[in-house]
């Protein structure tokens, strides 16, 4: 009997050791694994003379550096917001657009090569002050803009290189200072035991007398020194607090269970937070994406009766509002460089529109049904130009146009500078008796974006200007503004693998 209860004595004792011996095993692995692949991934931190090799910051956090960026360049040549999620107004000669579009990540949201889909509604009126949709607006439209960019060069940002090699010492003493690598006992179920007896203690209210008796604080405070004044001084809520947030740590950690993909993800989950509080980056260098943008609009022509100067009215349709399903497809190559104190925005492209003729860029004031002396019902402008027959208005009316927009702010602060609009527009296809010129735009004036990004813009210059013309008709004051907001992840912190 005796040989028994010492045979299952020493067989519980045995059990007991060889699992902690397996528990230590197991964290001790943990932590050469995840030493290795933070010395591994520090590795990558390179300064370089010629700054072709060199990192400073994690990818993933140069990614969400760069997408800001990328969602602060609002305005383009048009009048629609279609680069930034932003809203945007603008205010056009008689033309008035609002607009608002947001840009969603489509592909590998942790590669600095991305690609984005843009989704977007907008609406304008034409001949009131702010005529969507009134009654004054003889043009009103509403429509929905969709577009797909992709950036085809990996952009970077600047760095100072004395500040890097700092940078890069403070990341070496921070991470090597990390606590789960100075007190590896914390991770056996023998501290965690005490660590949950000292916050049951707390939680109690037990007096300070009794709980600097126990194993459970003399344990706790060997690791974590902070707890003691705590206690000692009856901030027991933040103790409590403290313990419980080093618990989720010290579980975290334990979780990792030397697996090699948990622990990459960890590692730069840890030297993401750093580099975040401690970037020493700045601006970048050509951010380089391709667009296609489309937009697709209901268009609402409304003659009133005071627009309508025939005689004879038989033959006109008593609601004499004509709609017509607009498209426009443009394509554009975008770029954007940023310093210290300058940020600069390029853009050229082609754009092909398919509407009406009543879309015609060129006709002055709103136009008026007439009749000729054949009964054939005509519109003309307020200049009496014939624009077409009343029959073709759901007739295709085509233009295409090349144009060109760049933008730059000055300062620290980025935030006064100047923008050109440049474009030149041409005909495609149009209903026969339909008057068109080929023409120019030619627009100038400041910008002032604010600490928030929200931009304002005044452009002066000529709007569709037809060539070898006098051009002083068509001299117009653009009033534009911009305000951004993201609605890209803001979890890019969890997205690290």
């Amino acid at each position: 009997m005796k040989k028994l209860v010492l045979t299952l004595l020493i067989t519980c004792i045995c059990s007991i050791s060889l699992s902690y011996s397996q528990e230590n095993t197991s964290v001790q692995a943990t932590i050469q694994a995840y030493k290795a692949e933070l010395n591994l991934q520090l590795e990558l931190y390179k300064i370089t003379v010629d700054k072709k090799d060199t990192q400073v910051v994690q990818d993933s956090l140069l990614t969400k550096d760069l997408n800001e960026v990328f969602n602060s360049l609002i305005f383009t040549n048009t009048d629609l917001i279609s680069n930034a999620s932003a809203f945007g107004f603008t205010r056009n000669g008689d033309n008035t657009t609002i607009s608002l579009s947001n840009n969603f990540k489509i592909k590998d949201s942790r590669s600095v090569k991305q690609s984005y889909l843009s989704v977007g509604v907008n609406a304008n009126g034409m001949g009131s002050v702010f005529g969507l949709y009134s009654e004054d607006a003889w043009n009103s439209a509403v429509g929905l803009n969709v577009g797909y960019k992709i950036k085809i060069f990996r952009a970077t940002k600047y760095i100072d290189t004395s500040k890097s090699k700092l940078n890069r010492h403070k990341k070496l003493s921070r991470i090597n200072a990390f606590n789960i690598l100075l007190h590896p006992e914390k991770f056996n179920d023998t501290f965690i035991k005490r660590l949950k007896g000292l916050k049951a203690s707390i939680e109690n209210n037990t007096e300070i007398s009794q709980i600097k008796k126990t194993e459970n604080y003399m344990t706790v405070i060997a690791v974590f020194p902070e707890i003691k004044k705590l206690i000692e001084s009856k901030d027991y809520v933040t103790a409590y607090t403290v313990l419980e947030k080093e618990k989720k740590t010290i579980d975290a950690f334990r979780n990792l269970k030397s697996d090699p993909k948990k622990i990459t993800a960890y590692v730069k989950k840890q030297l993401y937070a750093f580099d975040e509080a401690n970037n020493e980056t700045y601006g970048h260098n050509y951010m380089i994406w391709l667009g296609i943008d489309t937009n697709l609009r209901n268009n609402t022509y409304t003659f009133t009766d005071e627009n309508v100067t025939a005689i004879n009215t038989v033959g006109l349709p008593d609601n004499r509002s004509q709609n017509k399903l607009n498209s426009v497809l443009a394509l554009n190559f975008n770029a954007s460089t940023e310093r210290k104190k300058y940020l600069g925005y390029f853009q050229i492209g082609f754009r092909f529109k398919t509407g009406s003729f009543l879309d015609n860029s060129l006709i002055n004031g709103t136009p008026k049904i007439t009749e000729s002396v054949d009964g054939i019902f005509n519109i003309r402008d307020e200049n009496n130009v014939l624009l077409g027959n009343f029959s073709s208005v759901k007739d295709d009316f085509q233009t295409g146009d090349f144009h060109l927009y760049t933008a730059h702010l000055f300062g620290k602060n980025k935030n006064i500078g100047f923008n050109i609009s440049l474009e030149h527009e041409f005909l495609s296809k149009r209903p026969e008796n339909t008057a068109y010129s080929s023409n120019f735009t030619a627009l100038i004036g400041p910008l002032i974006k604010t600490s928030a990004g929200t931009t304002f813009g005044i452009d002066a210059g000529w709007d569709n200007a037809i060539y070898n013309t006098k051009i002083n008709d068509n001299f117009i004051a653009r009033i534009r503004v911009g305000i951004p907001f993201n609605l890209l992840s803001k979890k890019e912190i969890n997205n690290i693998e």
